[in-house]
């Protein structure tokens, strides 16, 4: 949404805007978690303001009204959790168009310049990754209505008709692109091998570009293919493929700390790309390599939005960039303006879109049509029941979490009773506890920037968690928690450490890990506070390690390459060296995101091996902890739909192990695209 419709709202007068969650609860006369649960299965109209974070929110009076007045306020909800999420993708969507075409309406301009704004699918799945063809009349995009659980690429006339099937294989194939002459689409593939393919645009035979490859870009003239390789929260880097075949070139930049680069967009010329790389987005000539950064890190600091980490650029068209969320918060498409003299970010941001969803994948043609996908997406925990101790029998999958907001990182007891995990239902990122007997639940730890993992001991008694300070540096604290779920007074443990990961069954270890100045595992004391190094490797960074239940010895993934993870098992005392580490898988594929079971012989993780991230797991010796037997899968996750592979960063779905379930996060999404027509100077 540009910033004159924020002015508009803004200039409402006294008693017509809400200002807060409180404000609209006494509105309607409902309570706040309700209005939250509201907004995402009914489209409650309530908007963010800009630069106010997540629970900075306001609503008209007028908007309310109507959104009652149509039958949508207090009745009845449908069990059905399929159907809400879809009910919250369609009346968000609806929304997201009668506003903007309010807006537009309403604005003063020439008639000539007013937009349009029109849905271009009608799926009841998910139907996301939209290109329009450079001529505007063919629409390509991603979609599973085929109703056979994965993703295919469909083509379609943009003016309407039945689309057609460009591809069948039973791996997800999503993110084309069309050659500038409409001829082609390259997309990525999951299936094996993975990488970037093509395929005539009005249908034949898929055929292997670039292995590996992620959002494939033509180049302006046509003859290059640019992509990127890696992980979206790691290690990346781009290639340039030629449109026709042939040898890729890995681009080589001029700047050491350039150790992940992913997300490229070609320079209207062609001679430059601009990318996602460490802190900051950065341009870099396509023949040399020579990069700077754009300073997108300071622009998007200063009016409210996150990191340049979280923004995904998208297209770059004259002089403004135009990027998407990469995150799974309410969001919105928005472009910057940069200098095609000193490639500096020269403006603020600008909103071009306001939904309560998730507007992503933009694709703009030259005439100013842009297509994007408009999703709704919740995710919550969900639980595995397992014999955890003998790897099976697999019972049912269900679902631990149900309300508004996203539900992540969860930690269990080791006898299952209890559960905390992160989530920001309340408009916050807080701490909450959930009794897995009686299914209470409440806010554990609340008003603080919480980070990645909260980890809870064997017995439910003690809960640990980190406070984000600087990039890879935060504060642990400990906490008691009551017979009934309420913290004790925090403690604590450790100032400006590295990443917290784990927390040792009785409570008095804390496991974390450091990229710099060193990759190291160190383990911390929780009574005296000592510190001891663990693990050191001198290039490799050491992820997510954990304690076994004993905490005797110490898993971890070793990030070999931007395609490759190995898991590792060493002894845990100080100093272990590299010939002691235990090899549990091959190191060639995707595995990571290690977790134990009770009683330390089998080791669970999640694995990429066949294209979607799946539960996997691997028997051990009970004494020297050495694999025993093959890898195996014990649920495989392929569906579009419901998947982990919704999220950015692998570890918000890292397992939880307790005797009889594990438990881990799971994204659910639906949508369909939209296009609007940008008005000139846009």
């Amino acid at each position: 949404m540009p910033a004159s419709q924020d002015k508009r709202q803004e200039a409402a007068t006294p008693g017509e805007r809400l200002d807060s969650w409180k404000e609209i609860a006494e509105y309607l006369k409902r309570d706040v978690r309700t209005l939250q649960r509201w907004e995402q299965t009914r489209g409650l109209p309530v908007r963010r303001v800009p630069g106010g974070g997540h629970a900075a929110v306001y609503a008209l009076k007028l908007e309310l009204d109507a959104w009652l007045a149509d039958g949508r306020g207090p009745k009845a909800e449908s069990p059905n959790r399929r159907k809400r999420i879809a009910l919250a993708v369609t009346t968000a969507t609806v929304l997201l168009a009668a506003g903007a075409l309010f807006w537009w309406m309403k604005r003063p301009q020439p008639l000539a310049e007013r937009p349009t704004l029109t849905r271009l699918t009608w799926d009841s799945g998910l139907t996301t990754d939209p290109a329009l063809s450079p001529d505007g009349k063919l629409l390509a995009y991603a979609s599973d209505r085929s109703n056979e659980g994965h993703l295919d690429i469909w083509v379609r006339q943009v003016t309407g008709r039945e689309p057609i099937r460009l591809t069948t294989d039973p791996a997800d194939d999503h993110e084309p692109a069309f050659s500038p002459d409409g001829s082609q689409i390259a997309f990525r593939s999951k299936r094996d091998p993975d990488g970037i393919y093509l395929v005539p645009a009005l249908g034949g035979e898929p055929r292997l570009l670039a292995p590996h490859g992620r959002n494939p870009r033509y180049s302006p003239d046509g003859k290059w293919i640019v992509y990127w390789i890696g992980d979206r929260h790691a290690n990346s880097r781009i290639g340039i493929v030629p449109a026709t075949g042939g040898a890729t070139r890995q681009l080589e930049f001029r700047r050491p700390e350039l150790i992940a680069a992913r997300y490229p967009v070609w320079s209207p010329d062609g001679g430059w790309l601009l990318f996602m790389g460490q802190y900051d987005w950065w341009v870099a000539s396509v023949e040399t390599g020579e990069a700077a950064p754009t300073g997108a890190g300071d622009v998007f600091s200063r009016h409210g939005l996150p990191s340049p980490l979280l923004q995904v650029p998208s297209a770059w068209v004259a002089d403004r960039i135009l990027f998407s969320p990469a995150s799974h918060e309410a969001a919105s498409l928005w472009q910057i303006p940069i200098s095609l003299q000193s490639w500096r970010i020269t403006g603020p941001p600008e909103r071009l879109t306001f939904s309560t969803g998730l507007d992503t994948s933009p694709s703009l043609i030259a005439d100013g049509r842009l297509a994007f996908a408009s999703l709704g997406e919740n995710i919550d925990v969900w639980r595995l029941a397992i014999d955890a101790n003998r790897a099976g029998p697999v019972g049912e999958l269900s679902r631990l979490t149900d309300a508004a907001g996203a539900d992540l990182h969860p930690s269990i007891s080791s006898d299952g009773r209890r559960m905390v995990f992160r989530s920001n239902r309340s408009g916050n990122w807080d701490v909450w506890i959930k009794d897995l007997e009686t299914g209470r639940e409440n806010p554990l730890i609340t008003g603080t920037a919480t980070g990645s993992f909260t980890s809870i001991t064997s017995d439910g008694s003690k809960v640990a968690y980190q406070e984000n300070i600087e990039a890879g540096r935060n504060n642990y604290y400990m906490i008691g928690v009551g017979p009934r779920g309420h913290p004790g007074p925090a403690q604590k443990v450790c100032d400006k450490c590295g990443v917290l990961s784990d927390l040792s069954g009785d409570g008095q270890l804390l496991l974390y890990y450091t990229y710099r100045p060193h990759r190291s595992i160190f383990s911390l004391s929780v009574a005296s506070g000592q510190v001891s190094e663990l693990a050191r490797h001198p290039s490799q960074n050491m992820a997510d390690p954990r304690f076994s239940p004993d905490r005797s010895w110490v898993a971890f993934a070793s990030n070999l390459d931007p395609v490759r993870r190995q898991i590792f098992i060493f002894p845990a005392r100080p100093g272990t060296a590299e010939t002691d580490w235990i090899p549990v898988t091959d190191g060639t594929a995707l595995d990571r995101e290690v977790a134990w079971s009770p009683d330390g012989n089998v080791l669970y993780w999640i694995s990429e091996r066949d294209g979607f991230r799946c539960l996997a797991a691997r028997r051990l010796d009970p004494a020297t902890k050495r694999p025993r037997g093959e890898m195996f899968y014990v649920l495989h996750l392929h569906g579009a739909r419901r998947s982990m592979m919704h999220f950015r960063n692998p570890n918000i779905g890292r397992p939880a192990v307790a005797r009889d379930k594990i438990v881990f996060s799971l994204a659910e999404r639906t949508g369909n695209i939209w296009m609007m027509k940008l008005p000139e100077g846009k």
